[in-house]
């Protein structure tokens, strides 16, 4: 159910800085099977696309080029356009980390476009 309202009582603030990525926290069961399941895509000639979707945060590039050394070359990567001022607006998000009706709706018509084309 898209989210349409705000959360009650909760305040936030668009960060400037994302946080930092730490390869050391990773799980290796998790990075193996991120590995497994690209293999089995390939394998199965399905298109895979890793979509970063905006957060109330900047975009983290330590996390978006980690995926990238990781990702197989048929790997699509889209990232929503980070120079639309509107994902830096609040009245667009339930909370840090989801977007409203009005948000998800922008998105997706990105996102959809992106697919369209390849």
């Amino acid at each position: 159910m898209p989210y349409t309202f705000h959360r009650k009582n909760r305040s936030f603030i668009y960060q400037q800085t994302p946080n930092p990525y730490n390869i050391d926290e990773e799980s290796n069961e998790k990075l193996d099977a991120f590995l497994e399941f690209q293999a089995i895509c390939v394998k199965n000639e399905i298109k895979l696309i890793l979509a970063f979707p905006p957060n109330f945060r900047a975009h983290n590039l330590a996390f978006e080029n980690r995926l990238k050394n990781l990702a197989h070359p048929k790997t699509k990567f889209f990232i929503y356009n980070r120079n639309n001022n509107l994902y830096r607006d609040k009245s667009y998000y339930y909370d840090e980390s989801h977007l409203k009706v009005n948000g998800a709706e922008i998105f997706t018509r990105e996102l959809a476009e992106f697919i369209k084309n390849i």
